[in-house]
Order: structure tokens, then C-alpha cells, then sequence
């Protein structure tokens, strides 16, 4: 059967989602696996399948949520099917008419497709009750060598003197950038330097607002924003750090805390997409309740004053063994299998 992967271009604004899909082409064209790909733009003409077989299999992309849901509905042709990176409709920051929006064109979308990845397991298990007659598999990212030959050389942790901490995140307010600095503003009796990695030129408001904010607080020496990084410059900075900090609001897995995770960070996040699954609490980390700055800042406040603490986080997380990209593309692949013998099975069943 026929797999057409259709996703936005792999240059597109930096995200997981768009991390993801690279991993995922370039490990199907590494082993010979039949996937053919079409890139377009989220705002671009919807493309048109007319000359594939009837039996093939369409992967949309979340990223082109907007161009599915508009996509024909058809009964008897391609059977389609949806890798979902996240569920827009969960972001807490939307007003209730945006967020039924949102859910309206998420349900637009859902009737036009067979099945659905998802790339977090709470993305799955929501997925499987709101549709419980459609297959979700999880395929969950993996962590790129990049980060485990940063935590080979990654220093101890500081003590006496300033302190490192990273947060890869894009320059936008569900990521709670804003609230990570009015925490790190009440903290400053402590001595820190804050490193901030990420897009900051999707939502040019917002950062404006978020620079004025670090000029108005005096934080402009104690704050570096690096931009967008390639992974070996992103893996070689977080080798450099002390402790991992990301106050997100909404995330479907948190592929940036696996990665900090990998290289052997001590982490402080909020409860979003699979935190908890990636930073136990209290051991590799502190994973505070969303919008609750109280138990963010307590959490951050550990980490800063025990450098006992944060060198035994380091030592847990360097025990872990990080999940792979191999094998986050072998669970892709055994979905795409599944899929099509569940096809076959039924076209048979059809045949006199």
C-alpha cells in the first residue's frame, strides 16, 4: 500500500512537531521504508489526491489541522490518518469561544480520518475516548545522539558560583515564559544567569512585551536568549548547565524535558504533557501543578540552594537509558503495518 506523509515544510517554525517529522523521513529513507512525502504550508492550496490508488494510506500532520478539516469527506477511497503532535484545543490560555473553535475544527478533522498516532501518551488515552471506535497507537519522540555525548562531558554541577539555567522554549505565552521570569525575578538573592533557546518570530507581540519586561526588572545581564539552535549547539549548551527550568502551559509530551533529561539536568516544570512520567519528583527534579507559581518557584528555589541535590538528580538521571529515535520509528512503523494488514483484512472480507 501507498504511504503519503503530508506535513508542513521541515524548515517551517522550529517545533517538536517538526523535529519529529525529520526523524521519522530520514529513518524511513535510511531503511527502505515506502514513504513518500508532501510538504505544504499550513496556508498554502489544499493538495489533491485524485491519483492515488484507492488502498493507499494519507498521514496528515497536526500542524495542517486547518487543511484537513476542510479536506472532502470520502467514503469509498484513501484511508487517512492523523499523527497528532498536540490537541489545540487543550491550550488553557483560550477564551471559551476560541476553544470551541477549536474543537470544532479538531471534530471536523477527526471524522475525516481512519486512525490517529499520537505522540504522548495522554494524547492517546484523550484520543481513545473521545473516539473509541478508531485506532490510536503511540509513537512518542526519541533523543538524538547529539544529547547523550553531551551527558558524557557534562561538568558537575557548579558550587560557589553562578549558576546555569536553560529553558528551550518558543517565544509564545503558552509556554509561560512570562511567568518563569517574574519566578526568577524573586529570586535573585540567588546567583543565577538564565538561557533561554527558542523562536522568538511567531508571535512578534509577545516578544516585545517579554523583552520589556526583562528591561523593566533590571534582568538584562542575567538573561541570554540564544535564538533558534541546531541540535549539536543545543545539546553542547544544556551539557554547560546546572538546572533545567520550563514553565509551559501545554505541551502533548515535552520532547525539550527529555532531552534536558538525557543530558542529566535536574528539571523544574509544570504538570504538562508527560512531565511526570519524565521527572520524578523529588528525585531527577520538581513537577509543579500548572499556574501554580507558588510550588514552580519553591521547586526552582531547591534546586538553586542544595548543590547536593541538584549533583543527585544529575547521578539518577545519568542511571536512565533515553529513548531512541530507532525506536520511536519502529513504533511508526509497526502503526503503518498495522494499518494496512487491518485494510487488507477488510478488502478481503469484502471480496466474494
Amino acid at each position: 500500500m501507498k504511504l503519503v506523509f503530508v506535513h508542513p515544510p521541515l524548515d517551517a517554525c522550529p517545533s517538536g512537531g517538526n523535529v519529529f517529522n525529520r526523524h521519522v523521513i530520514d529513518r524511513a529513507v535510511e531503511s527502505g521504508f515506502p514513504l513518500e512525502t508532501m510538504a505544504i504550508s499550513s496556508d498554502g492550496a489544499m493538495p489533491t489526491f485524485s491519483r492515488l490508488p484507492r488502498d493507499s494510506i494519507i498521514l496528515w500532520d497536526s500542524l495542517l489541522l486547518e487543511s484537513l478539516s476542510n479536506c472532502p469527506l470520502v467514503q469509498d477511497g484513501p484511508i487517512h490518518g492523523f499523527l497528532a503532535h498536540y490537541v489545540p484545543f487543550l491550550n488553557p490560555l483560550l477564551d471559551a469561544d476560541r476553544r470551541k473553535e477549536e474543537k470544532d475544527r479538531f471534530e471536523r478533522a477527526a471524522e475525516r480520518v481512519q486512525f490517529f498516532i499520537a505522540t504522548g501518551l495522554s494524547i492517546q488515552r484523550l484520543l481513545e475516548r473521545l473516539y473509541p471506535g478508531k485506532p490510536v497507537f503511540l509513537c512518542e519522540p526519541g533523543v538524538d545522539a547529539a544529547f547523550l555525548a553531551a551527558r558524557q562531558a557534562s561538568a558537575e554541577p557548579t558550587a560557589g558560583w553562578t549558576i546555569q539555567i536553560a529553558t528551550v522554549a518558543n517565544l509564545l505565552p503558552a509556554k509561560g515564559l512570562t511567568e518563569l521570569l517574574e519566578i526568577l525575578a524573586k529570586l535573585q538573592h540567588y546567583c543565577w544567569a538564565w538561557h533561554l533557546v527558542g523562536d522568538d518570530r511567531t508571535d512578534p507581540g509577545y516578544t516585545e512585551r517579554f523583552r520589556s519586561r526583562i528591561a523593566e526588572l533590571g534582568l538584562q545581564t542575567r538573561i541570554t536568549r540564544h535564538g533558534v539552535l541546531d541540535t549539536p549547539k543545543l545539546a553542547q549548551l544544556l551539557g554547560a548547565m546546572d538546572i533545567f527550568a520550563f514553565a509551559s502551559r501545554f505541551e502533548a509530551y515535552g520532547m525539550a524535558l527529555a532531552e534536558a533529561a538525557a543530558v542529566g539536568l535536574p528539571i523544574v516544570t509544570t504538570a504538562v504533557g508527560e512531565a511526570s512520567r519524565i521527572v520524578q519528583h523529588g528525585k531527577t527534579g520538581f513537577v509543579a501543578p500548572i499556574a501554580d507559581p507558588d510550588a514552580f518557584r519553591d521547586g526552582l528555589e531547591q534546586l538553586l540552594s542544595d548543590h547536593e541535590l541538584r549533583r543527585r538528580c544529575r547521578s539518577r538521571l545519568l542511571l536512565n537509558t533515553p529513548r531512541t529515535w530507532d525506536a520511536a520509528f519502529a513504533d511508526f512503523g509497526n502503526a503503518i503495518r498495522t494499518v494496512c494488514a487491518t485494510a487488507i483484512e477488510l478488502e478481503r472480507s469484502r471480496s466474494p
